[in-house]
């Protein structure tokens, strides 16, 4: 039996694009390292945060650019197609590979032993460990915010990646429950529907997105939202 449920949803039924969404517990999702297109795997999901493809997007990728932390998969690495990389990437950087805060969605333990996920603004995972014991952390996974600023401010580029309606990438969590959002949209229209969607726009973080968004699912398998550009890491359902 699924440990998630998956739907399609629009913002208004006369819409063409639809949004496709997996909930699913807090405690049901883990960022995957897999440097490969989602539909190389066996695992249910959607795409993570953003990397470094130095030799393009048909490849693994060459490093990455948002934090990625499980605890245990310290020192672990990664290989696929000659390319080995960590599981862990442990800084949020700038494309010319300077640490910068970017909003970052952190999963960690109560005082009564329970999960819970907030997000923090921060640069690497060190500063996370100033707001959370690091022996209370389970997972951080970095992203970006909803503010034009973070996405090149306004500059052509900046705009552009900014509010053209494009494939975009989401997670969003509310009580004890995780959402995995893939589909089209601006940044700003991505912001405006969690509202809809009964949820709160604080509590999320953007993925990375254009062709990079992508979504599995199973039973039976099949790619909601498909793509075969290669990823760093992906956020997966765990499986029952």
């Amino acid at each position: 039996m699924a440990n998630y449920e998956y739907y399609p949803w629009k913002h208004i039924p006369a819409a063409l694009d639809e949004l496709h969404i997996i909930k699913t517990s807090l405690s049901n999702i883990k960022s995957e390292t897999i440097l490969r297109p989602l539909n190389k795997t066996s695992y249910v999901g959607i795409n993570g945060g953003f990397f470094e493809a130095t030799q393009g997007y048909d490849s693994p990728p060459t490093g990455g650019s948002s934090i990625i932390y499980v605890r245990g998969e310290e020192n672990q690495t990664v290989t696929y197609e000659g390319r080995t990389l960590k599981k862990n990437y442990l800084s949020n950087t700038s494309i010319n590979g300077n640490e910068i805060s970017r909003k970052t969605a952190v999963f960690y333990r109560d005082m009564n032993g329970s999960l819970k996920a907030a997000h923090l603004y921060v640069k690497n995972v060190n500063e996370v460990y100033s707001y959370y014991p690091k022996s209370t952390v389970e997972m951080v996974i970095g992203g970006n915010d909803y503010n034009l600023e973070s996405w090149g401010g306004s500059s052509i580029k900046g705009e552009l990646g900014y509010y053209l309606p494009i494939q975009r990438s989401v997670l969003a969590w509310k009580n004890n429950d995780a959402y995995l959002i893939a589909g089209s949209g601006s940044v700003p229209f991505m912001r405006d529907i969690m509202d809809n969607l009964g949820l709160n726009a604080v509590n999320s973080i953007m993925l990375e997105g254009s062709g990079s968004t992508q979504m599995q699912i199973d039973n039976p398998r099949r790619n909601p939202v498909n793509s075969n550009r290669y990823v760093y890491n992906m956020i997966r359902v765990k499986t029952p």
